[in-house]
């Protein structure tokens, strides 16, 4: 939960630094983030907008899709449709989380879909199967699922090392489910000589009964356990103390097996039974009470450190637009927040809905640069030991050297908006005569807090220097821009020249030219 962001495609607050130097090849340099004020690795909170946290499951039955409702009303940040999408659809910004079915993996068929999703998509979320343990679902066994999760997550890091591999949702947090995944990590463990590596775990929240004639039923390969099952009651399915304990006792699991430091999403959870037993005031009390929750549950022994120790880091409410409980078929669930044929708004969907405006945050992240400069300004390479005869002295700053020099950047970053910027990603590019950037450097401070500066110093070698000019570029982000906080952006250039010994002989260097405009805050 960059989470995704959640680790989620960025909006970024730009700066950008362009500076003019020869051309010639350059070599990876360092930055240093100067320390003149206070950096707070843990202060930052990973989602400064609470109502990016608020997603839902939208149904593909009856061929429809996100695009046929209206739901930049709803107010939601993200979604999940069981499915992958090579160009997401992406109403009113949404999130998109891809999902990975093991009906659907065959090493042709990911090498032919996936890899052109994962080029469109860098750094997205995936999500690995749902319920694997449950038949009626992807119903593998947990060596099974051990198999599956490590093929496919090694796909996916190979092409893009920077995705976010998040584990299935189990149908609910159990003993009886907790103990498929402890066979799920044993298998990984036995067959793979490792831990199983994630980056996001995530866990559905339903309270039904597991060995009984309906509800999750038994795990696959764990019949032997069958006894364990939780037999819920009908009148257990919204109870919202059931709901708070299994989430607790999940998050228990995680720090015990090592995952404390992985961000948890709830991917699946609503009230599925039908209206004749949860009307809507019901099915309102429970979603409320859920929110209520998962915004300021927290525990200090086990939640995510990075979130201040909240136990839940994103949510999912099911669903958008389940066809509803049709009595004649018995097909059908409850919660919808649109009726899925016309789109209308129901009363829940206005519920969620003005849930989630209130969460909104109207706080800034204004980023600038000033007090820059950069040294050497002016260089004159091939001076020194060889022939040339005497050089008449230049009319600005001029260093001579043999070799290329070390280039320095300085600055002061401010933040001037009402928002603390979290880490923050600093990237020096060269952008060749073609126009083709490359990165030479990455670098991030913690945190600048509201109000707040950071001189910074960006240092480079070159591999060579030769006349002409280059263009360098520095990227300023913070990745909590891209959870509903405005952002500016910021261009300068300057210009500094280098010349060979031969043309110094025209016997003048000019100053050097620099220019600066600030863009307006958006």
């Amino acid at each position: 939960m960059n989470l995704w962001n959640l680790r989620i495609p960025v909006r970024k607050s730009w700066v950008f630094l362009l500076l003019q130097i020869p051309l010639g090849l350059l070599v990876l340099g360092w930055l240093v983030a100067q320390s003149s004020a206070p950096l707070h690795a843990q202060s930052c909170p990973s989602f400064p907008n609470p109502s990016a946290r608020f997603g839902y499951n939208v149904a593909r039955d009856g061929g429809h899709t996100i695009d046929d409702y209206a739901v930049a009303a709803l107010n939601g940040h993200w979604y999940l449709d069981y499915f992958t999408q090579v160009v997401p659809s992406r109403p009113a910004g949404m999130r998109y989380a891809q999902m990975i079915r093991p009906t659907f993996w065959q090493r042709a068929t990911m090498t032919a879909t996936v890899e052109s999703t994962l080029a469109n998509n860098p750094g997205t979320l995936w999500i690995v199967g749902n319920e694997p343990d449950r038949d009626k679902q992807d119903g593998l066994t947990p060596d099974e699922y051990a198999t599956f999760y490590h093929d496919v997550y090694h796909f996916l890091k190979a092409r893009d090392p920077a995705s976010q591999v998040a584990i299935a949702g189990v149908v609910q947090s159990t003993p009886l489910r907790r103990r498929y995944l402890d066979m799920v990590l044993a298998a990984y463990q036995r067959d793979y000589g490792e831990r199983l590596p994630v980056d996001v775990w995530t866990v559905h929240a339903f309270i039904l009964p597991e060995n009984y004639e309906w509800g999750a039923s038994i795990p696959p390969g764990l019949d032997e356990f069958a006894a364990e099952g939780m037999q819920y009651a009908i009148e257990n399915h919204d109870d919202l103390d059931i709901f708070q304990a299994n989430l607790l006792a999940f998050r228990q699991w995680m720090a015990a097996n090592g995952y404390r430091d992985t961000p948890l999403i709830v991917t699946e959870y609503g009230i599925l039974l039908p209206d004749l037993a949860f009307p809507y005031p019901a099915v309102r009390t429970f979603m409320l009470g859920t929110f209520d929750y998962f915004l300021s549950a927290t525990d200090e022994s086990v939640g995510y450190p990075a979130d201040a120790n909240r136990l839940i880091q994103g949510w999912s409410w099911f669903s958008l637009n389940y066809p509803p409980f049709d009595p004649n078929t018995l097909f059908g669930h409850n919660g919808n927040l649109v009726e899925p044929n016309s789109g209308l708004i129901l009363e829940l969907g206005r519920d969620y809905s003005a849930y989630v405006a209130a969460q909104q945050v109207n706080d800034q992240l204004r980023l600038s640069v000033d007090d820059w400069q950069v040294t050497p300004s002016v260089i004159l390479l091939g001076a020194g030991d060889e022939a040339g005869g005497t050089i008449p002295a230049p009319r600005a700053p001029l260093l001579t050297a043999t070799t290329t020099p070390t280039i320095t950047v300085r600055g002061t970053l401010h933040n001037n908006g009402t928002a603390d910027g979290c880490r923050l990603t600093l990237k020096l590019w060269h952008r060749s005569a073609d126009g083709k950037a490359t990165l030479v450097a990455r670098e991030q401070m913690a945190q600048l807090a509201a109000g707040a500066s950071q001189p910074f110093a960006i240092a480079w070698q070159p591999a060579e220097l030769s006349g002409g000019l280059h263009e360098v570029l520095l990227e300023v982000g913070a990745d909590n821009a891209a959870l509903g906080l405005a952002a500016a952006t910021a261009d300068r250039e300057q210009k500094i020249l280098v010349l060979t010994e031969e043309a110094a002989y025209f016997g003048f260097l000019p100053l050097i030219q620099s220019t600066s405009a600030v863009a307006a805050t958006r």
